[in-house]
């Protein structure tokens, strides 16, 4: 008979030590699965079902279980968005894109999704398309600094094409620097790194892609050595930069 708030209230208090829910894990999972059976459909005790699956390392259970939600009405993001995190963490990309484009089917206009989907195509090097799906999310961004880091996503892609040759197949960045069609992406991958560096001139990633990829070039080296002097005041705690 306790109200179903103070239920969440008391769950998230005693699984908030790791040692506790580690120690008392099965009165837990009956209490989660209580939950679960009693409040099917309310989005917080969904939310904490699934974080409870996840947390005692039921990925595939996790899964299965938000999979079964994705009908529910309303069709919710998080539920959306949780099982392409998941496919996407267990590299089913196949099974990944698919959610993606149900979910962009129910909302069009969420970013997070067109850029799943332009991930996706990356890891597939699908690296045309996924170029083509970063640039789609550019007109549902609405922060500058959203802006800047998807062109650096481009400008990545657009590296990613470049290394991998004709063939497809990763190929050593230096070897095949002086290729034409090499060339020619990484002109575009240089521009995609200069409009997100217009909209975000701190984009720590983008600068030391950047610089990296010049220095590697052997040209503009100034501007290299500038750029990852500011990423090494930005962050000077990261050894790789």
């Amino acid at each position: 008979e306790m109200p179903l708030d103070d239920k969440l209230a008391y769950f998230d208090r005693i699984t908030g030590d790791r040692n506790f829910y580690s120690t008392f894990y099965l009165q837990i999972n009956d209490l989660a699965t209580t939950l679960a059976m009693k409040y099917p459909h309310d989005p917080r005790v969904v939310k904490l079902y699934g974080d409870h699956l996840i947390a005692s390392g039921q990925l595939d259970d996790a899964l299965t279980y938000y999979k079964t939600h994705l009908d529910d009405l309303p069709p919710r993001i998080d539920y959306f968005n949780m099982v392409i995190d998941i496919e996407s963490y267990l590299q089913h990309p196949d099974s990944a894109a698919l959610y993606i484009n149900r979910a962009l089917e129910l909302f069009p206009g969420e970013i997070d999704f067109q850029l799943s989907k332009g991930h996706v195509l990356n890891y597939t090097k699908e690296y045309d398309k996924a170029i083509k799906a970063y640039q789609q999310s550019l007109r549902y961004a609405r922060t500058d600094s959203l802006r800047g880091a998807i062109w650096g996503l481009i400008g990545d892609t657009w590296h990613q094409k470049a290394a991998a040759g004709e063939s497809g197949d990763e190929e050593d960045f230096v070897l095949i620097s002086r290729k034409g069609s090499f060339r020619s992406a990484m002109k575009q991958c240089y521009k995609a790194y200069d409009r997100s560096l217009r909209y975000d001139p701190d984009n720590a990633m983008v600068l030391n892609n950047y610089a990296y990829f010049l220095s590697v070039e052997g040209r503009d080296l100034e501007r290299a050595l500038a750029m990852a002097s500011r990423v090494v005041a930005l962050e000077d705690d990261n050894p790789t930069y």
